[in-house]
């Protein structure tokens, strides 16, 4: 059964922190093994069970990660969501995501965790994030192994945590191929393999520029204790264009407009502080920039449908 949290901030984890947790200290140093400081790590899906309750209860992640479960059981809670995750099994979690680990049971396999910066710097395509759709905030995809994609997927995480545990010469050359390689074999095996999206099409491009500026502007909030408020028109005027260009592009890639993707944003932070911290209504109010607590539980029951605490109260009943 999911605990009340009592905790009132959620850290932001950089993948240097993540690793300090972890491993004890950062493996991360620059000098042996040069990918830069909050580049890239991986470790055995062992280590991490045996460590993770070094974690922050929750936290707010700033980083990619690749998990490979070839045994064992999982139960985590990201964003709103509680997931049992069980063998054969692949899963991503993403940068502007709220973790909490439940349990982490008698696993094995591996995990690759990145940095935004490294993966920018991969030198597959110039625009990776539209390549592989599935690390995209907006795509949830599932990954369907079969036989084949288990065995190369497995070998492709054996040969990356050996070069990264022995740092030989040319490891970092081995791991960003092989990582390049893992990243087409997981988009040959996603629910979404036939989604091609056209890195040049502005379309694409300004959206993506639009979600991860919004991701920013609420962990820079969260990190700061109020997240300010931000309309299309300034998001608008960061990416240079107009807010009705703005949502032009929005809605022909993604099928929404800019204002609605900036509610559901401050809708799910709020569901977010509600399951994640025991923070009060009215301190997630102005958390959230809100003036006034009963127009923010207003605002918050016209779009979730709900109020803020009997969605608190629900998902306690539910898990």
């Amino acid at each position: 059964m999911y605990m009340k949290p009592t905790i009132k901030h959620i850290p932001r984890l950089g993948l240097d922190d993540f690793v300090t947790h972890i491993a004890g200290k950062s493996f991360l140093d620059p000098l042996s093994f040069p990918l830069g400081q909050n580049g890239y790590y991986t470790e055995k899906m062992a280590v991490f069970s045996s460590n993770y309750k070094r974690l922050p209860t929750s936290y707010l992640q700033d980083f990619y990660k690749i998990y490979w479960l070839e045994k064992g059981n999982m139960v985590n809670i990201s964003q709103t969501g509680k997931t049992h995750h069980q063998d054969w099994k692949i899963f991503i979690s993403k940068p502007g995501e709220t973790k909490r680990w439940c349990s982490v049971k008698d696993t094995e396999g591996y995990f690759i965790a990145f940095s935004r910066n490294y993966l920018s710097n991969l030198q597959y395509r110039k625009n990776m994030l539209l390549e592989f759709h599935y690390l995209l905030p907006y795509w949830n995809v599932q990954f369907n192994l079969d036989t084949w994609h288990h065995t190369q997927i497995g070998q492709l995480f054996r040969r990356i945590y050996y070069e990264f545990s022995h740092k030989k010469k040319q490891s970092c050359n081995l791991i960003r191929l092989w990582t390049q390689e893992l990243l087409i074999l997981l988009k040959r095996c996603s629910s979404g393999e036939n989604v091609n999206i056209d890195a040049q099409q502005p379309a694409a491009l300004v959206s993506q520029q639009f979600v991860e500026k919004l991701e920013e502007h609420f962990m820079e909030g969260f990190s700061q204790n109020l997240v300010t408020a931000k309309g299309v028109r300034d998001f608008a005027q960061e990416l240079c264009t107009t807010p009705n260009h703005l949502n032009y592009q929005l809605k022909k890639h993604i099928g929404k407009s800019a204002k609605t993707m900036i509610i559901e944003r401050y809708i799910l932070a709020a569901q977010c502080k509600l399951i994640h911290t025991d923070l009060s209504v009215s301190e997630i109010c102005y958390l959230l920039g809100f003036e006034n607590p009963s127009y923010f539980s207003r605002y918050f029951k016209k779009y979730a449908n709900v109020s803020p605490q009997a969605y608190r109260d629900r998902f306690y009943k539910m898990s």
